[in-house]
This record gives C-alpha cells, sequence and structure tokens, in this order.
C-alpha cells in the first residue's frame, strides 16, 4: 500500500514525493515545542517567573534555556535529514519537465527552510501566548498603572528622604515635641534669645517626602506609567495629609486584588498594611514601617520575618504581559529566521544544480 503511493506521488506530484514525511515531523516538532512552551508556565509560577529572568534569580529558568537550545538542534538534525534526502535523489531528471518547476522546487525548499528555522521561534511563541492569557492588554496597561503608583505606600530604603527644595512638614499646633527622645537631626529647628530649641517642621524620612528617582538607579520604567504615578503620588500624598483613610484603603484594595489573583508573595492585609504606614501627622518611613517588596529575595520570604509583598514580581508579571502583545522580540526573530531561511534556500537550491551543471559539462568540481 504505502509502495503503491509512493510510486502514485512520484509519477503524479513528484514535488511532494521528493519532502514526503518531512512537512509533518516539522509541523509536528514545531507544534511540541510550542506546547512545551504555553505548558511550562503555570499560573502559580508565571510570575515568579517573570521576575527570575529580568533579575539575577536567572538560573530558575535553566530549563527553559536547555529546551530552547535542545530545538535549536532538533531543528539542525531535521535539516541535516532533509538535506541529505534532497540531494540524493534523482527522479526529478525524469519525471517531469525541468524548465516549469525550478520555480516550484526552491518554493517548497523555502518553506521546509522556514518551518526548520522557527523551531525555537515556537517554543517562544507558546509562552508568549500563556502569557496573553492572563490578561487582555488594556487591563494589563491599568494593572502596571496601579502598580507602580503603589510604590510610596510599600516603603524601602530608597526615595523618602528630605530634599532643600522641599517644605520641612509643619508641626501640628499643640503637639509636643520630646528633644530628648527624638533625634534632632530630622527636624527643622532654631534657638530663641535664651537658647531653648523650637522645632519648626519634620524632615526625617517620610511617605509625604516621597519623590521617584527611578531614573537615576537605572530602571526602565514607561514614560506614560512615570506621568501617571506622578499624578497618583500627588493624589494620595493630599489623602495622607487631609486624612482620607477610606480613598487610601479602597486604592489598597485595588492593588491587593491583583495580589490575589495572581498569588503573590505577601504576609500583610490591607488593614495591617495601613495600621503600618498611617502614622500621622509625619508618616514616618522607618524600621516599623518599611515593607520588603521582594527585588532581592528569588524565591522564599521564609526566612525574612518582616512585612513583605512581592510588588517586582507583579510589576515584571505584567510588563511581560504587555511585551508579549507588543511583540517586538517575536517580530524580530520572524524576520531573522525569514532571512535565513531565504538565503538558504538559494544556497541550496543553487548549488544543487551547480554540480550538476558542472557533472553535465564534464567538468570537475576540484
Amino acid at each position: 500500500m504505502i509502495q503503491k503511493i509512493k510510486k502514485y506521488l512520484l509519477e503524479n506530484y513528484p514535488l511532494l514525493w521528493n519532502i514526503r514525511i518531512f512537512p509533518i515531523v516539522i509541523i509536528i516538532t514545531n507544534l511540541f515545542f510550542f506546547g512545551i512552551g504555553y505548558l511550562y508556565l503555570s499560573t502559580d509560577t508565571a510570575f515568579e517567573k517573570a521576575y527570575a529572568s529580568s533579575s539575577f534569580c536567572g538560573d530558575y529558568d535553566t530549563f527553559l534555556i536547555v529546551i530552547y537550545l535542545a530545538s535549536i538542534v532538533i531543528g539542525a538534525l531535521i535539516f541535516i535529514g532533509w538535506l541529505i534526502h534532497y540531494y540524493k535523489n534523482k527522479a526529478f531528471q525524469v519525471n517531469y519537465p525541468r524548465k516549469t518547476m525550478y520555480i516550484l522546487e526552491w518554493l517548497l525548499c523555502f518553506i521546509i527552510c522556514v518551518g526548520i528555522t522557527i523551531i525555537p521561534l515556537s517554543l517562544m511563541e507558546g509562552s508568549d501566548t500563556k502569557w496573553r492569557t492572563f490578561s487582555s492588554k488594556e487591563d494589563a496597561k491599568k494593572a502596571l498603572e496601579i502598580i507602580y503608583q503603589v510604590d510610596m505606600l510599600i516603603p524601602n530604603t530608597y526615595n523618602y528622604g528630605w530634599k532643600e527644595y522641599m517644605e520641612p512638614i509643619r508641626i501640628p499646633d499643640g503637639m509636643s515635641v520630646n528633644i530628648d527622645s527624638s533625634n534632632i537631626n530630622q527636624y527643622v529647628y532654631r534657638k530663641d534669645n535664651k537658647n531653648n530649641l523650637i522645632i519648626e517642621g519634620y524632615i526625617g524620612p517620610s511617605l509625604l517626602f516621597y519623590k521617584d528617582d527611578t531614573y537615576n538607579r537605572g530602571s526602565e520604567q514607561p514614560t506614560r506609567f512615570l506621568t501617571e504615578k506622578e499624578k497618583k503620588t500627588k493624589q494620595i500624598k493630599s489623602w495622607l495629609k487631609n486624612g482620607e483613610q477610606d480613598k487610601i484603603k479602597a486604592f489598597m484594595g485595588e492593588y491587593m486584588k491583583l495580589v490575589e489573583k495572581h498569588k503573590i508573595a505577601t504576609n500583610l492585609t490591607i488593614d495591617s498594611w495601613f495600621d503600618r504606614i498611617y502614622r500621622p501627622p509625619f508618616f514616618p518611613v522607618d524600621s516599623s514601617s518599611v515593607i520588603d517588596n521582594g527585588e532581592y529575595v528569588c524565591w522564599s520570604f521564609s526566612d525574612f520575618p518582616e512585612p513583605y509583598i512581592a510588588n517586582v514580581w507583579l510589576r515584571e508579571g505584567y510588563q511581560e504581559i504587555i511585551d508579549c502583545y507588543e511583540g517586538t522580540t517575536i517580530c524580530f526573530m520572524s524576520l531573522v529566521c525569514l532571512c535565513m531561511s531565504l538565503a538558504t534556500s538559494v544556497l541550496i537550491f543553487s548549488f544543487k544544480y551547480f554540480v550538476k551543471f558542472i557533472l553535465k559539462k564534464g567538468g570537475s568540481l576540484k
């Protein structure tokens, strides 16, 4: 039966006979690696892996790197097998007129080369497709705005220091400051004519002094998000000054919905988070209010007893989703694959008939 099919293809569709099983092998291989890329990301670990791939914790993705290299090796083996098969067949010289079929034969060479070169790309596309299932592009942009905007409410050791161009936080009327128990360097003061200290304002680290200096620290936050973040930062500072606790908690609630949705590591609730940072009138940033945002932790917070919330994991995850929708890397790699396929197919096709031409003329390849 199989021999009859081969004979029929050889006599009626010699181009198909010449490639036979290879297109099926190439399609199955591409689907296989697409499936690996898609299934590799689970909803429980996707956002953690996004941070791993963009940080010093990248060893976590060793498996995916190995699979990517394996896809290149398998593609190379398929290419070699097809090349041996393509060069050894002589049936074309007898079964159809060469002049009218050159372009079709080259086109098949090109298609097969494309199918082989995109095998590693199928792995990447499988992963990108899975990322796109987590959120639409518009929802991802809205989520990323919230993630950037909430930065000031997850205090760390950066961005909360007083600058000379900032106004000190005024001491409320009737409030007394115990000089003996306070760090005098955190206050603006003067001495009266009796040499007594008069406290005029607070200049220690504070949520109200938050100023994003991520550009100075090498971050690459999109300009759009920075602009929206600046607006929201001013609004949050206004809520803090005016004691609008409900609005602050509502904003925290929007963020915590994302944390719960993607199972981001945290030991905070909205109430415990709020109680930790809401300390009027100065809203100080110190050991009693600092929260670990996960930037320097790979996979486990178990050794960190202080409050934590892996905001950096959430940020990198949603940035990955947006990158997958925009597809700049995939587009570039696709163009590279097409160029490689075009050059390879022309080289293979030209070499085959150049050799035949030399031998036909009785020449030598030496």
